[in-house]
């Protein structure tokens, strides 16, 4: 009987995400990393985010977006940034630092860069590879 259940509840919860991804991104569409940023110019802009565009898979070059009311209101592509995995992909900010982190797929290693922003230009600092 308990194997009954086992079946039941795991159709169940597969049928609970939507294909493709369970957090929300689809491939093919652009993948969008709230910024929180206390220390940072927002360019005019009333919210920052990372935006990647995949071009291979879930990889993709990220951009710093400004959005106000919702609508883009400028991009800048990040300098000489390694592509990142949008599926393990995490965005921060660090005192007046953007650090990007990305995982490789089936993974724990890591690629981290980090990046100033000075509300009109972006300047690479550092990349470092990462273990947990």
């Amino acid at each position: 009987m308990r194997r009954g259940f086992a079946t039941v509840l795991v159709v169940a919860l597969a049928g609970a995400f939507p294909s493709g991804s369970a957090w929300g991104w689809q491939t093919g569409e652009d993948y969008d990393q709230p910024l929180m940023c206390k220390r940072i110019s927002l360019g005019g802009a009333d919210s920052l985010v990372v935006r990647v565009r995949p071009t291979d898979g879930s990889f993709g070059i990220p951009r710093l977006v400004g959005l106000k009311d919702g609508e883009v209101l400028w991009g800048r592509t990040f300098p000489r940034a390694s592509e990142v995995n949008v599926a393990k992909l995490d965005a921060f900010c660090e005192g007046r630092s953007i650090v990007i982190r990305s995982e490789f797929p089936g993974s724990t290693n890591a690629v981290l860069q980090r990046f100033v922003w000075n509300g009109r230009r972006l300047t690479k600092v550092k990349e470092w590879p990462s273990t947990r």
